[in-house]
């Protein structure tokens, strides 16, 4: 599915709609150093886009089935013994609720049914699958392989199957930016990279396989995403003491200097030009918004968006 580890055993039975092959996820589940009371506690996910619904098929429903069958057999086997959780509301000194920590249950609370429990009922958060785990990957000769590393798998594998790059941001619940946002952090990021990267054809291998998907994705042409790249080129072009160009700006300034004894250094030089590049930088983020609100065509038969 994709799920983060803290997703995935955060899950109870209300989560799972077996009839429709839906799991939502809701929950992320985090530990805290342990006391009496145990160490495990239910918040909100990740991210906003992390609260999300995915689709499973026939093979993990029927797994899903067969394992809650089981359980339910192993809750009559164990009767009183059997363990079962609710969830206690942490306050701080004001009053706010700060935490919803699972705790094993003694009276009549709400039963929290968690999904992954061991036999008996205990909860054991993402242990879970620790051991096990271990022993399956080792027998299989994969050194080096953790439980959350499925993750990155199962996004390589859809991926490879054709599915949209946005779509696996969306199922694997990760912040997902497209129009303004996706232009302006562009921006930035090459404009930051620039410093250490100074030739825009270096820069164009690297960012465009990555750029023009996403903006494909997002609805802006190619073309626009090849002017966000000469833009930012320029935002920085001369903030780093990594150009030629940069050895002959802080001889003329010392040249120039009138304080003879306090000669230019890289970090002053910097200083003094950095006002005027954060408004090189500014203008040209207002002006590559504005020409993609606007849609002015970049060329004939050629627009900001597809």
């Amino acid at each position: 599915t994709g799920m983060r580890t803290g997703e995935v055993f955060a899950l109870t039975w209300e989560d799972i709609d077996l009839e429709n092959g839906i799991i939502k996820i809701r929950h992320n589940l985090y530990d805290k150093p342990k006391d009496s009371l145990g160490r495990w506690y239910l918040g909100t996910t990740k991210t906003i886009s992390g609260t999300r619904q995915i689709y499973i098929g026939n093979t993990l429903i029927t797994a899903l089935k067969n394992y809650k069958e089981r359980q339910e057999y192993l809750k009559e086997v164990f009767g009183k013994d059997y363990k079962y959780y609710h969830l206690e509301i942490v306050k701080n000194e004001t009053g706010k609720v700060v935490d919803k920590r699972i705790v094993i249950n003694k009276g009549n609370e709400e039963i929290l049914n968690l999904v992954f429990t061991n036999d008996d009922g205990t909860f054991s958060g993402t242990d879970v699958p620790k051991y096990p785990f271990k022993i399956i990957h080792n027998e299989l000769g994969i050194e080096k392989c953790r439980f959350y590393d499925l993750r990155g798998t199962y996004a390589t594998k859809v991926l490879n199957n054709g599915t949209k790059i946005n779509d696996v941001a969306n199922l694997l619940g990760h912040m997902s930016l497209s129009g303004v946002p996706l232009i302006v952090i562009t921006l930035i990021l090459i404009a930051l990279a620039n410093i250490v990267l100074t030739s825009p054809a270096s820069k164009w291998l690297i960012f465009s396989p990555v750029v023009v998907p996403m903006f494909m994705q997002s609805n802006i042409s190619p073309q626009f995403a090849q002017i966000v790249l000469r833009a930012a080129d320029s935002m920085t072009k001369g903030f780093t003491p990594l150009l030629a160009s940069f050895v002959i700006y802080i001889g003329y300034l010392n040249v120039y200097n009138l304080h003879k004894n306090k000669p230019y250094t890289i970090g002053g030089a910097l200083k003094m030009v950095r006002p005027y590049f954060l408004l090189i930088a500014l203008t040209w983020i207002l002006l590559i918004v504005g020409w993609y609100l606007i849609g002015i065509p970049i060329g004939p038969g050629v627009s900001p968006t597809i």
